[in-house]
């Protein structure tokens, strides 16, 4: 899921774990490359996300409406993983 330069994505193998990336352009070569901004984790016993920022690059790069996307795409991941628990019941 995407906001303007940023993305949400699947960050390894553990499966409630996302990262944050932003995406740039090489100004001399114009290749689009990316870097992680933070981390958001599901704890599947608190129901809720954390989020972690790597060093001070959220702040760094942060945007107006960055934090109502992440939010938004929470909850959204949210619906996903209790439909998924939940043997798509709800579906």
């Amino acid at each position: 899921m995407n906001f303007k330069d940023f993305e949400v994505r699947r960050a390894s193998e553990e499966k409630y774990r996302f990262e944050l990336v932003k995406w740039q352009a090489d100004t001399f070569t114009h290749n689009r490359y990316c870097f992680t901004v933070g981390f958001l984790t599901y704890d599947t016993d608190a129901g809720t996300f954390g989020f972690e920022s790597v060093g001070l690059r959220y702040m760094e790069h942060y945007q107006e409406g960055l934090n109502d996307f992440i939010l938004r795409w929470c909850e959204l991941e949210k619906l996903i993983i209790d439909a998924e628990e939940n043997d798509n019941d709800e579906f």
